[in-house]
């Protein structure tokens, strides 16, 4: 009877041993989650550099081998203005893009990441984060399997030109490339604007296809080399509080444990935090570059630029008046606006 307990307990320890080792084996076995992200920066420019890539080193350093993103630039798996569609069916987990991309198909995503008028430079940022924005865009994301992770500030973009722009008159036939809501700006101004994803405005420019470009900021037109391309800058940025969007794959965000949900958000905060901060000084620094090449900085006055916004708005309003998500977006960013001080004049 004794023997037959022994045997019966040795039986069930070996029985425990191969569970539990074949448990671990497993647990050796598996592999880290592998996400794809495709971003708007061309490779080796400074924005790729501080802004996608500061935050695939520091979300892969965070996961420490849980979980890895691949990060790949812009133009290399898809052409940019694919982004977000390629992230809707999952083709990519994750996509550093604009919406506004994604707007003729999404009314709510139409100009998303473009404002009325520039009240803080940080705005688009501190709606999304603070205010009514997270709210407002997530369930118009979720509608297309898309989970809106968060936003960066970008600088504002300027008008690059081969041909001296001195008044907004002046852009009154202009071939020029202009995207989302600046595309129908300086269309209703006389230009004739056409879109076409960022790695394409170089060449464009080089061949005579366009004869002005509103890309992104100064550091990221710099790094591709524009300033071989153009002669001429005009100041101010026609744009304010403007934003780049984050998006993932709904289902592959779902599929996260919530802490590495939330080491996502931590690294897009972190990121945020030290683009801002090497933008605003790495843009002095390209400006004094692109004066030492030979360029030339044009300022258009106070009218103009105020004439540019009220254009701007009206065309916001009439977008408004047709979707309601899109109304419902401008007029939360109308109103925090007002907040941040900014009256509107017409």
């Amino acid at each position: 009877m004794r023997s037959q307990g022994v045997k019966l307990l040795v039986a069930g320890l070996l029985t425990l041993f191969c569970v539990v080792a074949g448990a671990g084996a497993g647990f050796a076995a598996d592999k880290p989650i592998v996400w794809r992200m495709q971003t708007v920066a061309p490779a080796g420019s400074d924005e790729y550099n501080w802004m996608p890539k500061d935050f695939v080193d520091t979300f892969n350093a965070l996961a420490a081998g849980r979980m890895k993103i691949e990060l790949y630039a812009g133009g290399a798996l898809m052409k940019s203005g694919d982004v977000p569609e390629g992230v809707s069916k999952g083709v990519i987990e994750m996509g550093h893009t604009y919406l506004s991309y994604f707007g003729g198909r999404e009314k709510g995503f139409d100009a998303a990441s473009e404002w009325a008028a520039d009240g803080h430079p940080l705005q688009g940022v501190m709606w999304f984060y603070e205010d009514e924005g997270a709210d407002i865009m997530r369930p118009i994301a979720a509608r297309h399997n898309l989970y809106y992770l968060g936003v960066s500030a970008i600088l504002g973009e300027h008008v690059w030109s081969k041909k001296p722009l001195r008044s907004l008159s002046d852009v009154k036939g202009l071939k020029m490339r202009a995207q989302a809501l600046a595309g129908e700006i300086f269309n209703k101004l006389g230009a004739a604007t056409v879109t076409m994803p960022g790695e394409e405005v170089y060449p464009s420019l080089q061949r005579g296809v366009i004869d002005a470009a509103e890309y992104i900021s100064d550091i990221v037109n710099y790094g591709q080399g524009l300033h071989e391309v153009t002669n001429y800058v005009i100041f101010p940025t026609y744009s304010g509080g403007g934003t780049v969007d984050w998006i993932v794959n709904l289902k592959a965000w779902n599929s996260l444990p919530p802490d590495l949900q939330q080491t996502l958000d931590f690294a897009l905060r972190t990121t945020n935090f030290n683009y801002w901060n090497k933008s605003v000084k790495g843009e002095l620094d390209v400006q004094n570059k692109m004066r030492d090449y030979g360029m030339e900085f044009i300022t258009w006055s106070d009218q103009d630029m105020e004439a540019l916004t009220n254009v701007r708005i009206e065309i916001m309003r009439e977008k408004a008046a047709k979707n309601e998500d899109y109304k419902k977006r401008f007029e939360s960013q109308m109103k925090f606006l007002k907040k941040l001080g900014y009256t509107p004049k017409n």
